[in-house]
């Protein structure tokens, strides 16, 4: 796909001005540049944004050049992140899920948990967000700040991950009471508190990353095996054998906590939380890194700009 590179797909943003503590703070480099424009900037290999637990905040990197494009500082305990088709910014963070439209100044939407420390987002094709703490699944119907569902999935102990599939339809996966790995779906609408567990025909030792891929497929990241297993989508209750599993070669790297699809569904990008780095992977190959994004502190999130969206089936 690229070698030098993190993107191919091309897209325009408004450069980033000066801001104040509210909204992205440009870098030095960014701001002096963006005095100098006369009109809108481009980026032409999309945007890379990447959630730094250490740092407290959410950086957002130029995915043709690698360098620093801006970035949403103060976010407490910063960790999952999404994209939607409309390329707004969902970032999982203490207290709920906080909406950024581009081009990524200002907050547009704040969903609330109050208490709760939102641990991972997904949305849906049709609007409607999913969020998780530790024990819970928060649904959003399209635009609102407040839940409509808050819905403890029976049998778990931790929650980890969600996303959506092109039907809209809910997968969350976890560690049951047993600190199995659980993987579950459910409808992704307001009233539903019905979860259906699926049986998986390989052991997985966890689960920090789960994607929805071609075809409905579903992928998940089991940092511990370095590997992302994908399955077809769910025959009844089974995800059955996995057709590829994705070796991320072990010398280069040590915990990939998340991962996101490219916009084509042909490379997966990996936060590696121990190095301080973000990977690029043939999808499904894996083996060596195609590339590598060094960005310190500890990333804990990635989502990518244009973003992949699941296709109906």
């Amino acid at each position: 796909m690229r070698v030098a590179r993190f993107f191919t797909i091309t897209a325009a943003f408004a450069m980033l001005c000066a801001c104040s503590n509210s909204s992205i703070a440009p870098n030095a480099l960014l701001a002096s540049t963006a005095v100098q424009a006369a009109g809108p900037a481009t980026t032409p290999g999309g945007l890379l944004f990447v959630s730094d637990a250490l740092r407290q905040q959410v950086r957002i990197y130029d995915g043709a050049s690698h360098s620093l494009w801006g970035k949403i500082p103060f976010v407490p305990f910063p960790s999952g992140l999404a994209v939607d088709a409309a390329r707004d910014l969902y970032v999982a963070r203490f207290g709920g899920v906080t909406v950024y439209p581009q081009p990524y100044q200002h907050a547009s939407l704040q969903l609330s948990m109050p208490g709760q420390r939102a641990l991972a987002v997904a949305v849906a094709p049709n609007g409607t967000v999913a969020a998780i703490d530790a024990h819970d699944i928060f649904v959003y119907a399209a635009g609102s700040q407040q839940p409509c569902v808050e819905y403890a999935p029976p049998n778990y102990g931790r929650l980890t991950s969600v996303a959506f599939d092109s039907k809209s339809d809910l997968f969350f996966t976890g560690y049951d009471t047993s600190r199995n790995v659980a993987i579950s779906n459910m409808r992704g609408q307001c009233a539903n508190v019905v979860s259906t567990q699926l049986s998986i025909g390989n052991t997985l030792h966890s689960a920090n990353g789960i994607a929805i891929g071609p075809n409905d497929s579903l992928s998940v990241l089991d940092t511990s095996a370095r590997t992302i297993f994908t399955y077809r989508a769910p025959s009844g209750n089974s995800l059955g054998n996995p057709i590829a599993a994705t070796l991320l070669q072990r010398q280069t790297v040590r915990t990939p906590v998340a991962f996101t699809f490219d916009a084509t569904g042909k490379s997966v990008y990996t936060a590696d939380s121990a190095l301080g780095q973000v990977d690029a992977f043939a999808f499904p190959k894996g083996g060596a890194p195609t590339d590598t994004l060094t960005t310190g502190g500890q990333p804990v999130g990635v989502a990518i700009v244009p973003p992949y969206l699941p296709k109906a089936l």
